[in-house]
């Protein structure tokens, strides 16, 4: 026995540490996107997050945030590495100890003979730490890696009561399973979903089962949970103490006076159930540290819960709002509109309730189910099941499942723009799956029981929880982290499916009794070696095979990019800025930044999501975060202290028609804007417009958003500069965006209508030519920017991160091109366009088409011939890879229309001196239209042009007039005489100096101008 449990042990600290250092190798180097940065930010000053909050998160994660080595974001990020280390242990036990109700430790059994219990129980373990989903859960500095290991302790709990259900001093297990029940509330609701199982177990192992009483087990258990485990705690006794505090207090008194008394009377059933409600309670409690930090008033204090009352509605999630459970297609606004009626006719509701949901007179049930079992049941959850145990096609959003292959389709829209084709797709040839439903059936035919147990934890982790969440389509990123639970099980079975096969092939030898009775028997306990090959097969089949495969997609070693993101920002600003943005990756990563890193403390950050909420308002306003100036807010403080529904309120509002809104500029901040030339006081006058309101033709809706960024415009009376991140959408604008002149990654609000793409060309340059290198950077305002690791090959970028790359080169590019045509300065164009190489590998990230071939345009009109040919070439790349995608039915990111698309790729070969490749592009099109004879003639001029042959220039521009004959009935032809002609005489004038037709306006609708 000794030897067995140091056998057991010794290979549940193996998975311990190979999950630890897979995990640790991997692990992102500072703040994630996402939620990431707002926990870590909170964490380092034990803020209030977002609602529900985790408040045993935080303090956790606080004790790792104070390790004296590494970057904050990573040691915080260590969290959920540790975390699911622990979470692989206990993996590994528990399925040891399913195993073990069939093949328990019998004395006189050599340790080899339970290789398929030690086995199955390691592959099951280092299956579920190599699945994507807990693998991706596992290296960010988000709650669900510490969710998964209360949910593993409490099946560990669960399955060690079962073994000493009848032995003196088991109600410890049920108590302590009650109290980390308790702690779950305070990182992540999940683990109340193992509640339901434990009923079941303890019904199995207490009650002899019949249809009735396992439908009563099951009433019961669904009251118990919802009301006492669920509500009670998070509702109810919060709401009766918020009421008055006595009460609350009178409720527990009474609790443990029911405890009492339980105890003297021998009542073992209200004992356990009294003592497992308390304890529940008490883990609660960590909502105390909520409490007690809203009242402190740190700087990101969201819902400012620092009363009882407050904290209910913390709690409840109350600014979210509630959605009802039917329909399933519940939202009204365009963005969700565009994919409802895929499912079949949807029909808007007539009115809301006062809960808040909505009222429908007509429902297209079949529609409903539709949507229910395909989106909702399938690519909200069976389609991550397949991810973790299947394959997957790629990491760009909504990719489908990858099996043995992958089609056409599939590979042009989610691999090739992906630019890691040695990466994806991650093929496991549905092993894992396979050995997964191996180990679901042969649960159940060894131990039906507890693999219905099983099933439950399986289902409500899974498939329920996503009925429950009522997702709708789109999602703003994929929602696999949630199921993480359901798919921990799944692994368990994978490792319970070697061990059947390996007990199935591997069982013992039937020899004949030496007995006269003749008869059958075995012989030893199996064939041992057999069953090492089947595990060890297993191994390779399923946890090896995940591994390698999906090794690259997890590694994060190297990104740094939301680091780098924020920093970017918030160094675009001057000081004292003020700084709209809206969503979650462009506002988490700005707080770690000055709450963490120290980085701009001087500006003050203003999130348009949560600028719909007074309590939010109310904090801008009047309190002053690291010492930074409040921003000017006329509103009143009593008007923010209403409620959206109270009189007198901030709410949201229609208007028919955009308003306009006139400011006063000072002479002084006119001068500045005009440089110089208008020295006058004078007005800044524009329409506001708000976002879209369905159902509302000539209505715009004025959210109180709106209504903010035109009371900051108003009040700031031009004394601080004002920004809008450049990551921000029209809907959030106001209508300022006429006024916008893009410094760095900001677009600074001007007090004077700006030319189209406005930049400040030397905060341009100062940003993107001065990058800072290595691990530098500033805290203080200084301009330049940080690009790590974006020009590493070995580096693997998500796709969210990727996306970016793609604004980073659009700044460069702009910064080109205003050096080309404004400033009249080509060297400086190809500088800036030479440093995005340097900094940004080409061949690295998969560039549109769009951007690609204005490069090479510039470098080209620069002087730079030969950086143009090979730009030229990347630009006709990317047009084979959009037309793989149309071809084979995809959707691009960045497609064009097939106008735009024909004059890139001609234009390309024009620039590369393949006059006739270029012509061949439109001579595929109708000869007889207008633009396109008039580009097939612009490249004949072209050749002459770029030879610097004056002479062959004027002639061919002749013959190209003669063409054109007297015919005027046809005003696109007319067009194009007068442009020709218009250029012979600019010819006849100047000599050719570098001169191109390319932007000469005729053909200009073939070239999609």
């Amino acid at each position: 026995m000794k030897q067995y449990t140091l056998i057991n042990r010794v290979l549940a600290g193996v998975s311990f540490l190979v999950a630890l250092i897979t995990y640790t190798l991997t692990l992102q180097p500072s703040v994630p996107f996402w939620d990431c940065g707002e926990f870590s930010a909170a964490t380092a000053w034990q803020q209030v997050p977002h609602p529900p909050g985790a408040p045993l998160f935080l303090i956790v994660a606080r004790w790792f945030h104070m390790i004296p080595i590494g970057d904050p974001g990573w040691r915080i990020n260590m969290v959920s590495a540790v975390s699911s280390a622990f979470t692989a242990a206990v993996v590994y036990l528990i399925v040891v100890k399913m195993i073990e109700r069939w093949r328990p430790f019998r004395e006189g059994h050599s340790p080899m003979s339970y290789i398929p219990t030690f086995g199955g129980a390691i592959i099951g373990a280092l299956s579920f730490t190599w699945c994507d989903t807990q693998w991706f859960n596992s290296v960010e500095s988000e709650v669900y890696a510490a969710g998964t290991l209360l949910i593993a302790i409490l099946i560990w709990l669960m399955m060690r009561w079962n073994e000493v259900a009848e032995k003196r001093g088991h109600e410890r297990y049920l108590l302590l399973m009650a109290y980390v029940v308790g702690l779950a509330f305070g990182v992540h609701l999940l683990a109340l979903l193992v509640v339901p199982a434990v009923a079941m177990v303890i019904y199995f192992r207490r009650y002899k089962f019949t249809p009735w009483s396992f439908t009563v087990m099951l009433g019961i258990t669904g009251i118990v949970f919802f009301f006492l485990v669920y509500k009670a705690p998070l509702q109810y006794i919060p709401k009766l103490t918020a009421i008055n505090p006595i009460i609350g207090f009178m409720v527990v008194v009474a609790l443990l006076g029911v405890l009492w008394w339980s105890v003297r009377e021998r009542k073992t059933v209200v004992y356990l159930s009294t003592a497992s409600f308390l304890l529940i309670l008490l883990g609660f409690t960590t909502y105390a540290h909520i409490l007690m930090r809203a009242n402190a008033h740190p700087v990101m204090n969201e819902n400012e819960p620092d009363t009882v009352s407050e904290l209910v509605g913390y709690l409840g999630r109350e600014q979210y709002g509630n959605r009802g459970s039917w329909p399933r297609r519940q939202e009204t606004e365009s963005y969700y509109r565009q994919y409802q009626d895929k499912y079949g006719e949807w029909f808007e509701p007539v009115g809301r309730n006062d809960d808040g949901t909505y009222q429908y007179d007509q429902v297209n049930v079949a529609g409903e189910v539709n949507f229910l079992l395909k989106y909702q049941c399938y690519h909200m959850y069976f389609r991550y099941l397949l991810w973790n145990f299947y394959g997957r096609v790629s990491d760009v959003q909504d990719a489908e499942a990858a099996g043995f292959s992958v089609n056409p389709q599939e590979k042009a829209q989610f691999i090739t723009p992906t630019g890691y084709p040695d990466v994806f797709p991650i093929r496991f040839f549905a092993l894992p799956f396979l050995l997964g439903l191996i180990g679901m059936f042969y649960h159940f035919k060894r131990d039906w029981k507890m693999a219905l147990a099983f099933m439950t934890l399986f289902l409500l982790l899974g498939i329920v929880a996503t009925l429950q969440q009522n997702q709708q389509q789109p999602q703003p990123r994929e929602r696999d982290y949630f199921y993480v639970g359901s798919f921990m099980v799944f692994a368990m079975w994978i490792g319970i499916g070697v061990t059947g096969i390996a007990e199935q092939l591997g069982k013992p030898k039937l020899v004949e009794s030496d007995e006269e009775d003749g008869e059958l028997h075995e012989q030893g306990v199996g064939r041992v070696g057999l069953m090492t090959a089947i595990v060890a097969v297993g191994f390779v089949m399923a946890p090896l095979n995940m591994a390698v495969g999906g090794w690259k997609a997890h590694d994060r070693s190297k990104n740094w990019v939301p680091w780098d993101y924020a920093y970017n920002i918030l160094q675009s600003c001057e000081k004292d800025a003020i700084l709209f943005c809206n969503g979650d990756n462009d506002t988490f990563p700005l707080w770690y930044m000055q709450d963490v890193a120290g980085v701009r403390q001087d500006i003050r950050v203003v999130n348009l999501s949560l600028g719909q909420t007074p309590w939010y308002i109310w904090q801008l306003k009047n309190e002053r975060p690291w010492n930074a100036k409040q921003v000017p807010i006329s509103f009143s403080n009593e008007m923010l202290k209403k409620g959206e529904d109270e009189e007198g309120g901030l709410r949201p509002e229609i208007a028919r028609e955009a308003q306009t809104v006139v400011i006063d500029v000072p002479a002084d901040v006119m001068s500045w804007a005009t440089n110089g030339k208008n020295a006058q006081a004078g007005k800044m006058e524009w329409k506001m417009r708000g976002g879209d309101y369905p159902g509302q033709a000539q209505g715009t809706f004025m959210g109180v958003q709106h209504k903010l960024v035109r009371d900051i415009m108003e009040t700031n009376h031009w004394k601080r500069p004002i920004y809008f991140s450049s990551s921000t959408q029209s809907d959030v604008w106001s209508g300022l965006e006429n006024y916008f002149r893009t410094e760095g990654m900001a677009y600074r609000i001007m007090p004077v209508p700006q030319p189209q793409n406005s930049i400040n060309l030397d905060v341009m340059r100062k940003c993107l030519l001065g990058v800072l290198p290595g691990n530098d950077f500033k805290t203080d305002p200084s301009y330049g920017f940080k690009f790590r690791y974006l020009n590493d090959k070995s580096a693997f970028f998500m796709d969210d991160h990727r996306r970016l790359v793609v604004t980073y080169r659009l700044l460069y590019d702009r910064l080109a091109q205003y050096e080309l045509t404004e400033g009249k300065n080509p060297k400086g164009a190809i500088a800036a366009l030479d440093k995005l190489e340097q900094e940004i590998d080409p061949d690295m990230f998969n560039m549109p088409y769009q951007i690609s071939q204005e490069i090479a345009r510039i470098y080209k009109e620069a002087g730079a011939p030969e950086k143009a040919a090979k730009y030229a070439k990347l630009t006709l790349k990317a047009l084979d890879e959009q037309k793989d995608i149309d071809d084979n039915g995809g959707t691009s990111r960045y497609s064009g229309s097939p106008a735009e698309v024909l004059a890139a790729r001609a234009a390309m070969y024009e620039l590369m001196g393949d006059y006739d490749r270029a012509k061949k592009e439109y001579q595929t099109q109708d000869q007889n239209n207008p633009n396109v004879r008039g580009q097939i003639e612009l490249i004949d001029l072209q050749q002459f042009l770029d030879k610097k042959d004056t002479a062959g220039a004027i002639n061919q521009l002749k013959k190209i007039i003669a063409g054109y004959g007297k015919d005027s009935s046809n005003t696109a032809m007319q067009r194009n005489a007068e442009v020709f002609k218009q250029r012979l005489s600019e010819l006849m004038k100047t000599p050719i100096d570098n001169t191109s037709v390319s932007d000469s306006t005729a053909g200009s609708s073939a070239r999609g101008n």
